[in-house]
């Protein structure tokens, strides 16, 4: 089998008996909103405080046409409970800088090990990507944690590397060799 592109990467899905990571679709904007509206992930992502259907059917028109995200569903409630993707993709390079999240009321049940899981192996498997890295706030602990989990490792701080929320922060850079 031909190594997929970044874009025909992520316009399939990915299973196991535990969970489906599956292109976004229009149909999925009610749930993708659901989860953003009055949550906490502007604390540590770049999605706004203020999140409604609008922003969620721009995000989601955005990636039928340039497909670089991935929707979580267990399948044992089937529902959406978050997405995986990357944020840079430097294909020629072989490299990739993934990103994700997780509603509220899903964290800390082991959807995000599953998808990461699953993400990880599609790309193993699918795709000539040799490294996946990970810029992650420093202070989102969670986050870290399911990285080193993971079998990422820790290679480094960028001090005051980003500006979000009205500061600059700092972030821990996170890396995994695929190959």
């Amino acid at each position: 089998m031909d190594k997929l592109r970044s874009k025909d990467f992520f316009t399939r899905s990915y299973k196991n008996s535990y969970v489906l990571l599956r292109p976004p679709k229009l149909g999925d904007v009610d749930q993708i909103s659901s989860l953003l509206s009055g949550s906490d992930l502007y604390k540590f992502t770049y999605i706004p405080k203020k999140y409604d259907l609008g922003n969620a059917e721009k995000w989601v028109r955005q990636q039928m046409d340039q497909p670089l995200m991935l929707v979580i569903v267990p399948k044992e409630i089937r529902k959406i409970v978050g997405v995986i993707g990357v944020v840079v993709d430097d294909f020629r390079k072989r490299h990739w800088e993934i990103a994700y999240w997780l509603g509220e009321k899903y964290r800390g049940k082991g959807y995000m090990q599953g998808a990461l899981r699953i993400f990880l192996q599609g790309v193993k498997k699918n795709t000539p990507i040799e490294k996946v890295s990970a810029r992650v706030f420093v202070g989102n602990t969670p986050s870290i944690k399911l990285l080193l989990s993971s079998g990422f490792t820790k290679e480094g701080v960028l001090r005051k590397h980003f500006f979000h929320n009205g500061k600059m922060k700092s972030v821990v850079f996170m890396g995994l060799q695929v190959r």
